[in-house]
């Protein structure tokens, strides 16, 4: 199972955690992109999990097997997670607003 680690990268306010095993890709002030060489559903676990423990409001989920889209919110702050399945891992992108 992932261990939760503090975030290191332009995530929005109150983030929970970033999945490990995942390696920065890019990141501007409000998105940021991840790379995994774990599946989408074992990455839109974990996200679900740690929003709902940090206190975020998930307002939307939707998960397949090539992709999972979360949508939540944290008072002010609201955030989108994007998880493609790559062929190799996935690639996660976190989008603040």
């Amino acid at each position: 199972m992932p261990t939760p680690k503090a975030p290191t990268t332009a995530l929005p306010d109150q983030w929970p955690a970033v999945y490990q095993p995942s390696k920065l890709i890019g990141r501007s002030r409000y998105l940021t992109v991840l790379s995994s060489p774990d599946s989408v559903r074992e990455l839109a676990d974990f996200y679900a999990a740690e929003l709902d423990r940090g206190g975020w409001i998930t307002t939307h989920r939707v998960v397949t097997a090539a992709s999972a889209t979360l949508v939540a919110r944290h008072g002010p702050h609201g955030a989108t997670v994007s998880i493609n399945h790559t062929g190799t891992g996935s690639a996660v992108s976190i989008g603040s607003y």
